[in-house]
């Protein structure tokens, strides 16, 4: 038991978002199968689980007595003054349940409520240097879709305070957005229009990428255990955006051009082709698929055919 628990608390730390896989084994057998894993033989009781947790969650000192910052334990230490044991008991049920990939949003969405007060809950993928569309894996519980059209359309990652400031792990807005630009208050102002104004945000820096998990809600930023609450469970639905489809169909919005030169691409025409039906350039035309390929994440024409009918972009 001892080493899954130091496993554990290696995974439960935000900072090594990895493969959580031997967390969910930790947790509950049936979940091993699902990895080809038959590290676990015997299923251990919630409550036993998170009374190791706690007991073994203390840093552990040096050979010279001083503290080791980079253990896990350390981590662990700090965030358990504030979580209690049934908490820990929901977060380890929470991500045994996103393991699997079968619950409803609606049913993460009230788990995770019997976790947080949080309103709107929302995690992906940013891809900082894209112009526009730069959110990829998307999986959004309460966020307003018109909000993350908008959002996605206009490239406000590229202003967003909770993607552009260096600061790692867990920020919390209030915070972050004491000293802002004008163009960031300005999309302060509009989040604020659809409730989105309180909350925190859990980002970790991946390549080119960010990762980013944010909770909002008035309530949830009231309490010291809440944020501890979130960066115990970000990682774990963080975890489960990843096996989303990169690209959210509700977020993709093409120009009238661009749906123009799709709709001749489906039909089997070439560039040229589409050029002179469209009267315009051929260099335009590939402009504008470009431009379709980047926002549907697609490589080839006939995945950006298939991609647009399975969104209801191009019909029959």
């Amino acid at each position: 038991m001892g080493k899954y628990l130091n496993r554990l608390f290696e995974l439960v730390d935000p900072s090594t978002l990895g493969q959580p896989y031997f967390f969910f084994q930790a947790c509950y057998p049936s979940v091993c199968s699902i990895y080809r894993t038959d590290a676990v033989t015997s299923m251990t009781p919630l409550h036993d689980m998170a009374t190791g947790i706690l007991s073994h969650a203390q840093p552990r000192q040096t050979a010279d007595g001083s503290i080791n910052h980079a253990d896990p334990g350390v981590k662990m230490h700090s965030l358990c003054r504030f979580v209690s044991k049934d908490d820990l008991i929901r977060i380890i049920e929470l991500a045994a349940r996103l393991a699997t990939r079968c619950e409803t949003n609606d049913a993460i969405y009230a788990a995770l409520g019997n976790i947080l007060p949080f309103q709107n809950f929302i995690a992906c993928r940013v891809r900082r240097s894209a112009p526009s569309h730069g959110l990829k894996h998307v999986f959004n519980l309460g966020y307003p879709k018109e909000w993350l059209a908008s959002y996605n359309k206009l490239g406000y990652h590229r202003i967003d305070p909770v993607v552009t400031t260096s600061t790692e792990g867990l920020v919390r807005w209030d915070q972050i957005f004491k000293s802002v630009t004008p163009d960031q208050n300005y999309l302060i102002k509009k989040a604020a229009e659809y409730g989105l104004m309180e909350g925190f945000s859990v980002r970790h820096h991946d390549s080119e990428e960010l990762r980013v998990t944010s909770f909002a809600g008035k309530a949830i930023s009231t309490h010291p255990r809440h944020a501890a609450v979130i960066e115990l469970v970000s990682p774990y639905l963080q975890f489960a955006s990843e096996s989303l489809d990169p690209i959210d169909c509700d977020l993709i919005n093409l120009s009238d051009r661009e749906r123009d030169v799709l709709h001749w691409v489906a039909a089997g025409k070439t560039n040229w082709e589409i050029a002179c039906i469209l009267r315009i350039s051929e260099r335009t035309v590939k402009f504008h698929l470009g431009n379709v390929m980047t926002k549907l994440n697609c490589n080839t024409r006939s995945q950006a055919v298939a991609k647009a009918f399975n969104c209801g972009i191009l019909k029959l």
